[in-house]
């Protein structure tokens, strides 16, 4: 069970909504992504983005296409892509 200041932490990320769809508009534009190419494409903090990617897996609006290895790092990475007819995007709905 997930403690409640966790999930209150969780929601009072300033601005989360916004970064999960810079992350995906990035994965869309660009498939095969990995989540460090997300991060130097965006200047978003790679911690940052990976969070974002979680985000998006667990809602389905991604998922993992392939691996390869990251050319800075020299790591065995995941590719992420869209998923095509996804499930209703939660954080779009939610009111600005």
């Amino acid at each position: 069970m997930i403690h409640h200041a966790s999930i209150d932490a969780y929601r009072s990320i300033p601005d989360l909504h916004e970064r999960q769809r810079l992350v995906y508009a990035c994965i869309v534009k660009n498939p095969r992504m990995s989540a460090n190419d997300v991060s130097r494409a965006t200047g978003m903090g790679v911690a940052n983005v990976r969070n974002r990617i979680t985000e998006l897996l667990w809602d389905g609006q991604i998922r993992v296409c392939d691996k390869k290895r990251d050319r800075f790092s020299g790591r065995t990475v995941r590719q992420y892509e869209k998923v095509e007819n996804p499930p209703i995007i939660r954080w779009a709905e939610v009111e600005v």
